[in-house]
């Protein structure tokens, strides 16, 4: 629950860039299509960096560029 509130607040901020590090984990399907659907419609526009394990997500996001660094730093 804490995470969803933090994910939330964070897209009614106001920002430049908009940081998020794995958001939809830990979400049951219903509640990551959701969100997701959310976050797409929140960050539309602006510039956002995504973490994630998950491709798929990325792109439902509506990820534009999507570096892949294979586990390494």
């Amino acid at each position: 629950m804490k995470r969803r509130v933090a994910l939330v607040r964070a897209l009614l901020a106001t920002y430049d860039l908009l940081v998020l590090d794995e958001p939809f984990k830990g979400l049951d399907e219903l509640t990551k299509q959701q969100v997701i659907a959310y976050t797409r419609e929140r960050t539309e526009g602006k510039m956002v960096i995504l973490v994630t394990h998950d491709l798929e997500e990325a792109k439902l996001v509506g990820a534009k560029h999507v570096i892949n660094l294979e586990g390494r730093t």
